[in-house]
């Protein structure tokens, strides 16, 4: 791999960082009905009415009795990555 294409992966890579540190819409979701607050748990009604950015961020999943439940990954979690990216010039 030459020095290029290491740059342009890096940026790859720098840029999905960024995406997991915006702020997830949860409470549009739920509105909109493609999920439903369940405890620490949200429940899915439709994974295909799921935007990209939140099935993106799916850090835990479960099914039950219920039907598939998902916990998202905090955005905040990132932020500190953001900055020493930013540091870098990424």
């Amino acid at each position: 791999m030459d020095q290029e294409e290491k740059q342009a992966n890096l940026e790859r890579v720098a840029g999905e960082v960024r995406k997991l540190a915006e702020p997830l819409n949860l409470t549009e979701l739920e509105t909109e009905g493609v999920i439903i607050k369940d405890g620490d748990w949200y429940r899915v009604n439709s994974f295909e009415a799921l935007p990209e950015n939140a099935s993106n961020r799916i850090a835990q999943l479960e099914q039950d009795d219920h039907g598939i439940k998902v916990k998202f990954l905090d955005p905040t979690k990132f932020e500190a990555v953001v900055k020493k990216l930013d540091q870098h010039g990424l």
